[in-house]
């Protein structure tokens, strides 16, 4: 991640901040007013709403929840129209189904029979249930909200007020990753087959993301992401009064229209709130805030991308392994190699993602390798192996990983976390691509490292400020733009897989200088439109997330290109991103 993760943890001990208040008399009423529509629980859907500068009608279609999309057929052929019933945007909220919340208990925690049910399959559902009582109030700071519902099989239009400027979001609460035409539909015409590519016997058709080929697909459609980072969640979680930017985080995102979140769910070391405090041993506040995570994500419809390791130092990352290795009286060498190719190292890590892969979620009873809600694992972030320019530490690390992940979990896809480097596998790659000559010898080999076993998702990330040795800002913007074209030329080809943007922006971790604003935005536009290109022509370009949506109260952390979704200085950006998930679910549709 960009700035590493923030090691400046300033929540800890007896000083942490306490941060409650009463919510006032007009969000109290939207939020009322959205559950009665929707059947989500909670102030904050709307008490932190963003400022978007975006108003689509209805009959450009709403934003995708994806999930929940009707089974596909064996024949290879999936009807986009089947099953799907159409509806107008303005049917009155009468005539549309009541959700069935999940029964839950006093702590928050859903019953029994349940969560039972939860587990197999059968409660599934958009609806959300009630949240522990502690996690619902409004932060001191939050901004007064009116929402106005209209519940259909379609969508529900929420009205926000924030900052005293009137913005609409369309929110999907549909049963569709690439929904109906409701005109079509009506007039019978313009009927669709996605038609699944070639090799493949049937499209997957369970709730759970899938590869197929170069493409993502769910419930038998393909699957386009627009997704962001926000690498905090656990942490926060696991702070009493700093809960609720949990929920301020994925109730803007929803807000947004984006559908994953890629998060982090590992801190190891001796560190206050750590996960793993040593090797086996976990804090289980800790492991139930990442619980709760997984949980507030199902509610508001995100899905998350979770990473399971860091090569940088925040958190722990790979380095405090190589600490606990010396520890025991392993002997793990003295260079960047040492969690790669240390056996008590790998065998520590083998054991954490056990313990993580095979929990059972407290607030649903799920096992997280049985959770749809998870998008996805990533080994870890941005990896680098100085040591070793050939690459081969690394590759043999990967396939050996991707194959215990595996083993444990065949439900969800498998990304390796790095930022896309081309080594000595793809030597004229790496010349025409990599941002500088040297990415080319840190261990890293993006095509050869993606074509590892197991592996179903191509990591990039991709910041214009990654070329150095130039310092005219359009030089910095066609390299970034290169990057990424040449990346999804080889998900199309070589790689014939998926490829993610996990992380993009337009500066590394230096503050930006004047005019700031306007540089992310040009960065996120011309991303998004090569992303957008690819999709409408079903290529590789499965999944984007942009770095990083930060919570108003965390100003503190900002690494200098965070997105303040309910600061109107950020609203041209917002409306961007509100933009390209608008468009990323026309594309899918069409």
């Amino acid at each position: 991640m960009r700035a590493g993760w923030h090691a400046s943890l300033d929540f800890g001990g007896a000083a942490a901040a306490s941060s409650s208040s009463t919510p006032s008399a007009s969000s109290s009423a939207a939020a009322a007013a959205v559950a009665a529509a929707t059947g989500i629980v909670g102030a904050d859907v709307v008490a932190r709403a963003p400022v978007v500068a975006l108003t689509p009608a209805p009959d450009d279609g709403p934003y995708t929840r994806g999930e929940l999309v009707p089974s596909a057929p064996d024949s290879g052929v999936v009807d986009a129209d089947a099953e799907e019933p159409a509806a107008d945007a303005d049917e009155s909220a009468a005539d549309a189904p009541a959700p069935t919340p999940v029964p839950v208990d006093e702590a928050g925690a859903p019953e029994p029979a349940a969560a039972a049910a939860e587990e197999a399959g059968e409660a599934e559902t958009a609806a959300a249930v009630s949240e522990p009582a502690a996690a619902v109030s409004e932060p001191a700071t939050a901004t007064t909200a009116t929402a106005i519902g209209s519940a259909t099989s379609a969508g529900v239009l929420l009205q926000h007020r924030s900052q005293g400027l009137l913005s609409s979001v369309w929110c999907r609460f549909s049963r569709s990753a690439a929904c109906t035409d409701a005109k079509a539909a009506k007039g019978g015409k313009g009927k669709r087959v996605w038609r699944v590519p070639a090799g493949v016997v049937a499209a997957p058709s369970d709730a759970f993301v899938r590869r197929v080929g170069r493409q993502l697909w769910l419930r038998g459609k393909p699957f386009y992401v627009n997704g962001w980072n926000t690498y905090w969640l656990m942490y926060i979680a696991s702070i009493p009064d700093k809960k609720n930017l949990v929920n301020q985080a994925l109730s803007q995102g929803r807000s947004m229209g984006l559908t994953v979140c890629r998060t982090g769910a590992f801190y190891d070391g001796p560190g206050w709130h750590a996960l793993q405090t040593s090797p086996g041993v976990f804090d289980e506040n800790t492991f139930k805030a990442l619980d709760y995570v997984i949980y507030t994500a199902k509610r508001f419809g995100i899905r998350l991308h979770m990473v399971l390791n860091g090569n940088w130092d925040d958190y722990g990352g790979k380095n405090q392994y190589v600490r606990w290795s010396s520890a025991a009286g392993g002997n793990p060498p003295g260079d960047d190699t040492a969690f790669f190719v240390d056996p008590l190292c790998r065998s520590y890590y083998k054991n954490f993602i056990k313990a993580v892969i095979t929990r059972r979620n407290t607030f649903t009873g799920v096992l997280y390798r049985d959770d749809p809600t998870i998008f996805g694992w990533e080994l870890i972030n941005e990896p680098r192996v100085y040591a070793d320019p050939s690459g081969d530490v690394l590759q043999a690390w990967i396939t050996d990983m991707a194959a215990y992940v595996k083993s444990l979990d065949s439900n969800h896809l498998l990304s390796i976390g790095s930022e896309g480097f081309y080594g000595p596998s793809t030597p004229d790659r790496a010349k025409a691509l990599n941002a500088e000559w040297w990415m080319m010898n840190v261990g890293t080999d993006f095509v050869r490292n993606n074509k590892a076993p197991g592996i179903d998702i191509a990591s990039v990330h991709a910041y214009a400020n990654s070329r150095y040795s130039v310092s005219a800002w359009n030089d910095k913007m066609a390299y970034l733009k290169n990057y990424v074209k040449g990346h999804l030329e080889d998900g199309d080809t070589s790689l014939n897989m998926p490829v993610l943007i996990g992380e993009f922006g337009p500066e590394s971790i230096t503050k930006l200088p004047d005019g700031s604003m306007a540089r992310r935005n040009e960065v996120y536009s011309a991303l998004y439109q090569i992303v957008l290109d690819s999709a409408k022509k079903r290529g590789s370009a499965a999944a984007t997330m942009f770095w990083q949506l930060m919570a108003d109260d965390l100003r503190s952390w900002d690494d200098g290109i965070a997105v303040f979704a309910s600061d109107s200085a950020h609203a041209k950006t917002v409306s961007i991103i509100c933009s390209q998930s608008k468009a990323i679910a026309a594309a899918t549709r069409s």
